[in-house]
């Protein structure tokens, strides 16, 4: 479907449609056809026009590619539906096509607008090579009379490759040459066949009004410090755009290839997302370094002794190299001591023990030398010990 269209009386409005088939495919039909119809007319009115469309026939075109011309020569003002029908895969289906609003000749938006383009503007043209300056040029087409455009406006785009415009008023206008003078000068030389404007004075303070009240609803959003412009087209320094661009807000610091959006962009896509443009991939390391070894050193990464505690806790490979006993002290490690307990616990589950002189208990302890300590009769002994002993005491109190 089209969208809606404006038109005056007398114009030629198109539209255009694809035909497709039941089957979904693409196809020409066949007896194509389209109506016109005034909307608000009785339903069994006439169509105000009827015809028949335009195939598309180029090879660049697809099946089905239909145009519709409607000359509105001699129609009523109002607005108009346009329907069409075509016959494919054995069906004749109908559809609405698009509409228009048709108004009369010169009231048109588009013919609006360019009375008032007419009104304001006095002269549309461009800058003539020679004779450019930062105060004056000639112009390619203009009055033939001198001080024609005297205290006017003039709009001229203000140096070369700025895109930019600029205002001034005009002071002089040599007919015979051409020649524009205005005041005061521009930034830079005006552009070698750029377009030049010149506009009344009315039509000037009234585009300036229109500014101002651009500028001031600006304002009234808080709006205005986001975006403003220099003569030469450049953001002012301290703009909101100004400060997301540079630190101290000054727009010449920008650069485009390195600092906008899509160069950081593709620079994080080359060096942060493979971390090959940061020092701390040297650090951290990759998943496949290999566990460390021994002692922490300044050659291996943060990832390779990660590896190493994890084998030293649960992992198949274990410690490397395990350090030799000592006991506990100070700068001592925790796997030293680990292995002087082994080496004290040694033997406890069935092996001889040690004494604490590190004699073995079972090279005295034998059953021969426990027979002869019976042999011996401790006990008697023992109990002859204790008789002398009693005498002792009795004799003692006697002497007492």
């Amino acid at each position: 479907m089209s969208q809606y269209k404006e038109a005056e009386i007398g114009d030629n409005v198109y539209f255009w449609f694809a035909a497709n088939g039941t089957d979904g495919a693409a196809g020409d039909g066949a007896t194509p056809l389209f109506d016109v119809r005034l909307a608000g007319a009785a339903a069994d009115a006439a169509p105000t026009a009827s015809g028949t469309p335009t195939l598309l026939s180029h090879a660049s075109y697809g099946a089905g590619l239909h145009e519709i011309l409607v000359d509105t020569d001699g129609y009523a003002a109002g607005e108009y539906a346009v329907f069409c029908t075509l016959t494919i895969s054995t069906v004749n289906p109908g559809g609405f096509v698009g509409s228009f609003k048709l108004v009369a000749v010169g009231a048109s938006v588009s013919s609006r607008v360019e009375v008032l383009r007419t009104a304001f503007i006095l002269q549309d043209t461009t800058i003539v090579t020679a004779g450019r300056t930062t105060t004056q040029c000639a112009l390619t087409a203009g009055a033939g009379d001198n001080d024609a455009y005297n205290g006017m406006y003039v709009i001229l785009d203000n140096s070369a490759g700025s895109g930019g415009f600029t205002a001034r008023k005009i002071t002089d206008y040599v007919g015979a040459s051409k020649t524009v003078v205005w005041s005061p000068a521009v930034t830079g030389t005006p552009e070698d066949g750029g377009r030049i404007i010149i506009v009344s004075g009315d039509a000037f303070n009234t585009l300036a009004n229109i500014s101002y009240a651009c500028d001031e609803a600006l304002k009234l959003e808080n709006l205005n410090h986001w975006m403003k412009e220099e003569e030469d087209g450049d953001v002012t320094t301290n703009s909101g755009l100004g400060k997301l661009a540079a630190t101290d807000g000054d727009w010449s610091k920008f650069v485009k290839g390195t600092d906008s959006l899509q160069a950081i962009r593709d620079r994080g896509d080359s060096a942060w997302v493979t971390a090959t443009g940061f020092a701390l991939a040297s650090v951290v390391g990759a998943l496949a370094d290999a566990a460390a070894a021994g002692e922490v050193t300044e050659a291996d990464t943060l990832m390779k002794y990660i590896k190493q505690l994890i084998n030293i806790l649960i992992g198949s490979a274990g410690v490397g190299v395990f350090p030799a006993e000592a006991p506990p002290a100070n700068g001592v490690s925790l796997a030293e001591i680990i292995r002087a307990i082994h080496a004290d616990v040694t033997g406890l589950n069935g092996d001889p023990m040690r004494g604490t002189n590190s004699a073995a208990l079972a090279s005295v302890c034998t059953e021969g030398r426990l027979g002869e300590l019976d042999a011996a009769n401790l006990p008697a002994d023992v109990d002859s010990v204790k008789a002398v002993t009693e005498k002792l005491d009795s004799m003692i109190e006697v002497i007492s």
